[in-house]
C-alpha cells in the first residue's frame, strides 16, 4: 500500500483511536488531527465523576493520547467530500486521502441560550464551573437533567456537602439507560443521599440577578433560588460540516455498515467516514441506522474504521458496554436494557456493599446484564460473552 495522508477531525478518544490505529500499523500512513480545542487530548467522563476530587486536573492527558502524530490547532470550517479536502479557519487547505470525521456532540444548549445555565462538556467548562462553586459561599446548586451525566454531577456534588437539587422530566432517572426498575433504585439512592430530586418536572423560566443568583420557576409553580445552575439534558451531535452534501439528522451523520459517510441518497463517500458520538452507523446484520454514546463505542469504532482504511478485517465487536457512577454506586451495564423489560432477574445480592448483578430478558433472551457495585460478577459476565463471541 503506498503513503496516505488520512486526516482526522476531532482530537477525543474516537478520533485519537484511529490515529493510534493507523500510526500502530506497519503501512505508512501520516495521520493529522485538527482540532481546536486547546486542552485536547483529555478523558472527557472524568470531568463530571471527578469535578471536584482534590488534585484533579480536567485537562491530564491520558493513556490513550497518540506521540507521533501531527495536530494542527484549528477549526474546520467546512470539507470537500470528492477530493477530499479540508479547509481550515486560519485559511489554509489541508488535502488528504481520506478525512474522518470525529467532532462528537455538544450540549443541548437551550437553557444556556435562554437563561445561562452552565454546561459541562469541556476541560474548560470545568475548570470555569469549580471556579464558580469555589466563589461561593455555602453555594447551592440546580442541576437540570437526570441522565447517568446530571446523576454523576450530583454525586461528586453531594460528596462535597454542596446542596443539589435534580430536576427531570421524565418520571424516573436514568430509566433510557437502566429501564423502570432499577431507574426507581437510581431515585431511592439519590434522595437517601439527600438530593432534592424532582421528578416530572421541567423548567418553566430562570432569572439571573447582578450577584450572579438564580431565581428559578418548575412548572409545577414551585420556585428556586441558586448560586450555580447547569443543564445536562443531553448532547447533540456536531455534524454541520456535512451540510449540504451529507445525510444527517438528531442522530448524527449517517454512515454505512463501514462507518463512510452516506450522501443524501445514501451512497456513501469513499474517502470520508464519521464514527463516535457525531455519527449513526448502518448495522450490518439489522441494517438499522444505530447512534450509541459512550467510551466503548468510541474506540471500536475507532478501530473498525482504522482497519477499513488500512484495507483490513475490522474486529469483532460486541454487545454495547457502558459504565457510569451515582450516589456510591459503580453501574455497569452490558447489552441494552429494553424499555419495557420484563421483571429483572436478580442474580447476585450483595448487600453490605449495596451491590446487585441483573439480567434482562427480551423474548426469552438474554439482552442486558446490570452489575451495580459488583465489578467482579461483571468480569465473569464479559469474559462468558466474549469467550462465546469467539466461538461464533
Amino acid at each position: 500500500m503506498t503513503a496516505i495522508t488520512v486526516c482526522v477531525i476531532g482530537g477525543g478518544l474516537a478520533g485519537s483511536t484511529v490515529a493510534h490505529e493507523l500510526r500502530s500499523s506497519e503501512q505508512d500512513v501520516r495521520v493529522v488531527i485538527v482540532d481546536d480545542d486547546p486542552d485536547s487530548p483529555y478523558d472527557r467522563p472524568p470531568l463530571t465523576k471527578r469535578l471536584l476530587d482534590a488534585g484533579f486536573d480536567p485537562a491530564a492527558k491520558p493513556a490513550w493520547a497518540v506521540n507521533g502524530t501531527e495536530w494542527l490547532r484549528d477549526r474546520v470550517t467546512s470539507v470537500d467530500p470528492h477530493t477530499p479536502a479540508v479547509f481550515l479557519e486560519a485559511g489554509g487547505l489541508l488535502r488528504a486521502d481520506v478525512v474522518v470525521l470525529a467532532t462528537g456532540g455538544r450540549p443541548r444548549t437551550q437553557s444556556n441560550d435562554m437563561w445561562g445555565f452552565s454546561c459541562l462538556r469541556s476541560a474548560a467548562d470545568a475548570r470555569w464551573l469549580r471556579d464558580q462553586l469555589d466563589q461561593a459561599v455555602a453555594p447551592k446548586v440546580l442541576i437540570e437533567g437526570a441522565g447517568p451525566l446530571g446523576c454523576e454531577m450530583a454525586s461528586a456534588l453531594n460528596k462535597r456537602g454542596i446542596p443539589v437539587t435534580l430536576v427531570e422530566a421524565d418520571r424516573l432517572p436514568m430509566r433510557r439507560l437502566l429501564g423502570p426498575e432499577l431507574g426507581a433504585e437510581v431515585a431511592a439512592w439519590a434522595v437517601d443521599a439527600g438530593v432534592d430530586l424532582r421528578l416530572e418536572r421541567h423548567i418553566l423560566a430562570a432569572e439571573r440577578s447582578t450577584t450572579g443568583r438564580y431565581h428559578v420557576e418548575l412548572s409545577d409553580g414551585q420556585a428556586l433560588d441558586v448560586d450555580v445552575a447547569i443543564s445536562a439534558i443531553g448532547m447533540t451531535p456536531a455534524s454541520e460540516l456535512v451540510a449540504g452534501w451529507g445525510a444527517a439528522d438528531g442522530r448524527g451523520v449517517h454512515c454505512d455498515p463501514r462507518g463512510r459517510v452516506l450522501d443524501d441518497t445514501g451512497v456513501p463517500y469513499p474517502h470520508v467516514y464519521a464514527l463516535g458520538d457525531v455519527a449513526a452507523v448502518t448495522e450490518a446484520d439489522s441494517g438499522v441506522l444505530v447512534h450509541r454514546e459512550s467510551w466503548t463505542n468510541a474506540t471500536e469504532q475507532g478501530a473498525a474504521v482504522a482497519a477499513d482504511i488500512l484495507g483490513k478485517t475490522p474486529p469483532r465487536t460486541g454487545r454495547p458496554y457502558f459504565w457510569t457512577e451515582a450516589f456510591g454506586r459503580r453501574i455497569q451495564v452490558l447489552g441494552r436494557v429494553p424499555m419495557d423489560p420484563a421483571p429483572a432477574e436478580l442474580l447476585a445480592d450483595y448487600p453490605e456493599r449495596h451491590g446487585a448483578v441483573y439480567r434482562f430478558d427480551l423474548d426469552g433472551e438474554p439482552a442486558a446484564w446490570v452489575a451495580i457495585n459488583a465489578a467482579r460478577d461483571f468480569a465473569m459476565i464479559l469474559r462468558d460473552e466474549q469467550a462465546q463471541q469467539a466461538m461464533m
